[in-house]
């Protein structure tokens, strides 16, 4: 399926984190995180498919940065981390001239979306649809058969602005059961990790402020994560053209 394909372009954009199982920080840490339960009880109910691995293995990364920074997710991705990335997505400029939105009605619900994305530390870019697209719709107080649409658009393109996976067929067709932006996943993910090394105290790296001026100054040209989240001073005037 289409979708599945997008999918797999995700992994190419961030492949350099992809941990090793059976030794991983995050496999030694998942034995005495104190969030352990709480994580995998909000991703109990994930099914089959390159959406939801690449979900399992974005919770993995989370977790791996909490035992970096010995933390909780709250710490390393909470509400001041994520709104600059949030910001940075969904400003008019950035969603019209670099993600291609040029109606405002799309860069609204394009809003609408990040900002579900992103709502809470666990959420790292994926939306959990109940009820299928129409179900998100109504939760959004958006219509139907646009949100299809944009969803859509944002699958074509590459790489993709989105990915949906679906649930199981219905009499129709199988409904959207999750939704990913594969790019905020990405920012998102770096932000905990170069957060946690900071939190870690790994000497010389840099801390909260230039972390999230390097977002603020990379997403809205489009362009990914750093390839490290060990980013040092000299690293950081780099990307930000000091």
């Amino acid at each position: 399926m289409a979708w599945e394909r997008r999918s797999l372009l995700f992994s190419n954009w961030v492949s350099h984190y992809r941990i090793s199982a059976g030794h991983s920080v995050a496999e030694k840490h998942l034995c005495c995180s104190p969030f352990t339960y709480e994580l995998y009880a909000y991703v109990r109910r994930v099914d089959h498919g390159p959406v939801w691995e690449q979900r399992r293995w974005a919770y993995r990364r989370l977790v791996a940065a909490t035992g970096i920074g010995d933390c909780r997710p709250s710490d390393v991705i909470g509400a001041s981390a994520r709104r600059p990335i949030i910001r940075a997505f969904t400003q008019p400029e950035t969603a019209r001239d670099v993600f291609g939105m040029r109606q405002a009605t799309m860069r609204n619900r394009w809003r609408l979306i990040v900002g579900v994305a992103a709502d809470k530390p666990l959420a790292i870019g994926f939306i959990q649809v109940d009820g299928g697209l129409r179900g998100l719709g109504v939760d959004l107080g958006v219509d139907y058969t646009t949100l299809c649409r944009n969803l859509n658009g944002w699958e074509d393109r590459q790489p993709p602005l989105a990915v949906a996976g679906h649930g199981k067929r219905t009499r129709a067709r199988a409904p959207v059961a999750i939704i990913q932006i594969p790019l905020l996943t990405e920012w998102l993910l770096w932000t905990a990790e170069a957060r946690a090394y900071s939190l870690g105290g790994h000497r010389g790296v840099i801390g909260f402020e230039t972390i999230a001026e390097i977002g603020r100054t990379l997403i809205p040209l489009g362009l990914p994560a750093p390839s490290s989240p060990m980013v040092y001073r000299d690293e950081a005037r780099r990307l930000l053209g000091h």
